[in-house]
């Protein structure tokens, strides 16, 4: 392995990756429309992306080794399980624990959710030693985070937001991010392991994947507008273990597999697309259904607002306040 290589982490693991491989190849697509194919080991990686610096100030590889050691061995277990028996990891076993941890971790540990945590320390970066103000505010958002102009009220949510990060809790460092990513993930698991899992089954194995493979649906609505979706709100989560089958957890039973419709898959597919951070991923046998799925070149943003709480009277009808209260969510689309 040449020196560069051993450098790379990655965020999408690679033994997940390679079931989608062909040849040893895949097949990726940006939203910034660049097409190619790579080898897994090249794709959802970057360079240091868990390296920090412990207490001698040497860069230590701590992170990226639990994440191989207690989630990624584990979980390439569990997955060879749910392929030999076609179905998924019955409750509180082994299996279901390392597709707990496996699915949890997946959730914290991309560049998106990275960019969460540390969008004060972006904002402070353009700044450049600027003050913050509305008007840049605005800059900022428009031509770097949303790729639109922001309401007014939007400015002024992320003025409050971002600013106190920058001038009372500071704008945190890649540490910081990496305790949070875990403390968020434990948080998860056994929110998942309560779900009712099953298996959908494509016999044509037409599924794709992302570099956000966990998906967290829920039926659109004209709430999309001002809330996301959570692990208690969503309808479903799911993960595509391969082209051809997708583990879908659910709060209401269902049957154990499921086989889905060529319009499901379809969909299956649009909905990741839509979800996806940079790029989706497939199988180079699958490049024309890639090549289908619209993908626009940005994908979804942490958005702001701040607007009248609202309350309930004595009698349980609803009011509201003159309370305003700033409210943060990650947009759908």
């Amino acid at each position: 392995m040449a020196t560069g290589e051993a450098k790379l982490h990655h965020f999408v693991p690679r033994f997940y990756l390679a079931r989608w491989s062909h040849v040893d190849l895949l097949d990726v697509r940006r939203r910034d429309g660049g097409r190619f194919t790579a080898k897994p080991t090249k794709v959802a990686a970057i360079n240091g992306f868990y390296d920090f610096h412990d207490d001698d100030g040497e860069v230590s590889k701590a992170v990226e080794k639990f994440l191989a050691d207690e989630v990624e061995a584990p979980a390439s277990e569990a997955f060879r399980s749910i392929d030999a028996s076609g179905r998924a990891p019955a409750p509180h076993t082994s299996e279901r624990q390392a597709m707990c941890a496996f699915i949890a971790f997946q959730m914290t540990r991309t560049p998106e959710r990275r960019a969460e945590i540390m969008l004060a320390e972006a904002v402070r970066a353009f700044l450049d030693g600027r003050e913050l103000t509305e008007p840049l505010m605005a800059e900022y958002l428009e031509s770097v985070h949303l790729g639109f102009a922001p309401s007014e009220r939007e400015v002024r949510a992320a003025v409050a937001w971002i600013g106190y990060q920058l001038y009372q809790l500071g704008t945190g460092t890649r540490e910081e991010a990496m305790r949070i990513m875990h403390s968020i993930a434990v948080e998860f698991m056994p929110k998942l392991a309560e779900m009712h899992w099953s298996i959908a089954v494509d016999r044509k194995q037409r599924f794709v994947t992302a570099d956000q493979p966990v998906l967290i649906w829920k039926q659109p609505s004209p709430r999309d507008a001002f809330m996301g979706v959570g692990l208690q709100t969503a309808d479903e989560v799911r993960l595509p273990l391969d082209p051809g089958k997708v583990l879908v957890l659910r709060h209401r039973p269902r049957t154990e597999t499921v086989r889905l419709s060529p319009s499901e898959v379809q969909q299956c597919n649009r909905d990741i697309a839509h979800r996806c951070h940079t790029f989706i991923v497939g199988s180079p046998r699958q490049s024309a259904t890639i090549d289908s799925l619209p993908l626009r070149a940005r994908g979804p943003a942490m958005r702001f607002n701040v607007a009248n709480r609202w309350d309930r009277d004595d009698d349980g009808r609803l009011f509201k306040t003159d309370e305003e209260i700033l409210h943060t969510w990650v947009s759908r689309d």
